[in-house]
């Protein structure tokens, strides 16, 4: 299951490359490549992930990337679908309790839940503030690169 989102997210991708080399370039030049793509997704239709999908995707960044290196965000503006028991912030609760369940401890679901993003930003201020100190550079890529 760790696996089955960015799994989705391939076979997704490769399913559109697929269908863009064989599709009728006369039927997408005559209704176009919206419309084409509208047939496509019904005939295709999205699978439905779950609270529990994005559980089993957090647990694999944290085996991945470590606890201080994973965080989880509230930005559902512009999205159609959210994953079925994740609909909005209000059931965070519900993610937190299915991690607490997997044996997460407390103090990783505090980094999770915001003190990861936080320290990440007391660094960005600090980096900020020593680099005001600084002149800019004014060295172009090629300079940099070497490429004259």
């Amino acid at each position: 299951m760790k696996r089955t989102i960015l799994a989705l997210a391939a076979a997704s991708a490769l399913a559109l490359a697929a269908i863009a080399q064989a599709a009728d370039l006369d039927v997408i030049a005559s209704n176009g490549v919206k419309a084409a793509l509208e047939e496509w997704q019904k005939s295709h239709p999205m699978p439905k992930a779950t609270l529990s999908m994005v559980a089993d995707h957090i647990d694999h960044l944290r085996q991945v990337a470590g606890v201080d290196h994973v965080g989880i965000g509230s930005d559902f503006d512009g999205i159609d679908v959210t994953p079925v028991g994740l609909e909005d912030v209000s059931t965070y609760p519900k993610l937190t309790a299915e991690l607490l369940r997997r044996g997460w401890p407390d103090d990783d679901i505090r980094k999770l839940l915001g003190l990861n993003v936080l320290r990440v930003m007391r660094q960005a201020e600090a980096v900020a503030r020593s680099l005001e100190k600084e002149t800019p550079s004014v060295a172009t890529i090629q300079t940099l690169d070497g490429v004259k």
